[in-house]
């Protein structure tokens, strides 16, 4: 009994594979059920390796396609475009320049309120409003008795 099957190159094949099991499964009982399981994994191997040949080449397509796009400048192209759109009219070293300039400020900045937090000194004075200010309980006043229990 031979066993002949085609292949498609589409996603058909697990389909197929199951179909095959299914098939063998069912006849491996009734004909010489080692040679069927030889020739099912056989089958099965073929179709593993061609679906992951498939797949490669796809890969392999797609990677050559994105290769060529980034070495011909378009990609590079649309970084440029986009860099020039969010800085338009400007020159990039004076760009840069208040860039350092705004990163020393915020070290400098940083570093002040480091040493600030360690010697507990306020640089500014603290309004009445303000959550920092320590709120000062009120102490009760010292009474006499007598004012305090006018009866006796």
């Amino acid at each position: 009994m031979n066993l002949t099957v085609k292949i498609l190159l589409s996603p058909q094949i697990p389909v197929l594979i199951v179909i095959i099991h299914g098939f063998c499964s069912l006849s491996s009982h009734l004909i010489n059920g080692f040679q069927w399981c030889f020739y099912f994994t056989q089958i099965t191997h073929f179709l593993v390796n061609l679906s992951l040949y498939i797949f490669c080449q796809a890969c392999g397509i797609f990677y050559s396609i994105i290769q060529s796009y980034v070495l011909s400048g378009n990609f590079t192209g649309v970084m440029a475009r986009s860099r020039l759109h969010k800085n338009k009219d400007k020159d990039a070293e004076e760009l840069r320049r208040r860039y350092t300039d705004q990163s020393v400020e915020l070290r400098k900045a940083k570093k002040d309120e480091q040493l600030q937090k360690q010697r507990n000194i306020l640089l500014t004075e603290l309004d009445e409003t303000s959550p920092l200010k320590e709120k000062q309980v009120d102490t009760p006043k010292h009474l006499n008795y007598d004012v305090v229990i006018p009866d006796m």
